[in-house]
């Protein structure tokens, strides 16, 4: 751990970009070697155990993640301001609210498929369902049937949108791909008369800063050949 103490101390000292990013390089490397040592350890692991590196590895990253974030040492309760928190509490976090959100609407029925999948497991889940209106319950359901239409729409037109027209926008010279759905966005903002200028200045100043800095790397490329 005394690298990063090191680079704590040099950080200060550090007055150019490119004293900078000699620096970031030394914490690049030791996390190439930690990342290389850790595989490693995985690897020989799996291969002297019998046991399948995907599911080591998961199980390497619950233990990581194990009590990290909690709140009065509740798994439930997660420090939003947690740098690190507990995976394995996120994934039963989002199970319980699945089951209470059902619940409330009187439709937990409808995870009778995903309990009884897990019964061939060996994984044993019942739920003590509140009473509810049962006609309210029903009128609920159609509302949800009725919503997803509208949902498949928004599904419809996002893929539209990614697989068609951001194409296009390459193929025309206009735009990348991958940034024609922001594009797209701004020009919804103009159409909606709203003011996009602080947005776009800030867009060009990180593409200018961007630009310099890309400039600095490949000066150091033709340095390094």
């Amino acid at each position: 751990m005394a690298i990063h103490k090191k680079n704590e101390d040099e950080l200060e000292n550090v007055k150019t970009a490119q004293e900078l990013l000699n620096v970031s390089l030394d914490v690049v490397s030791e996390k190439k070697q930690a990342v290389k040592t850790m595989n490693m350890m995985l690897a020989d692991t799996a291969k002297t155990y019998g046991v399948n590196k995907k599911i080591l590895s998961s199980a390497r990253d619950m233990a990581f993640t194990k009590g990290k974030g909690w709140k009065n040492n509740n798994p439930f309760d997660l420090d939003a301001d947690a740098e690190i928190k507990d995976k394995t509490s996120q994934l039963f976090i989002k199970v319980r609210d699945t089951i209470k959100a059902l619940d409330e609407i009187g439709k937990t029925e409808w995870l009778t498929p995903y309990i009884s999948a897990l019964e061939g497991y060996g994984i044993y889940l019942s739920i003590d369902a509140k009473e509810v209106d049962a006609t309210a319950s029903t009128e609920v359901g159609e509302a949800i049937t009725s919503m997803n239409a509208y949902q498949q729409i928004k599904f419809d037109d996002d893929k539209l949108i990614k697989e068609n027209h951001a194409p296009k926008a390459d193929e025309l010279n206009f735009t990348k791909a991958s940034d024609y759905g922001y594009v797209l966005g701004l020009y919804d903002k103009v159409k909606s008369k709203k003011n996009i200028d602080d947005e776009v200045q800030e867009k060009f100043l990180r593409l200018e800063m961007l630009e310099n800095a890309m400039g600095l790397v490949q000066n150091e490329q033709e340095n390094v050949n």
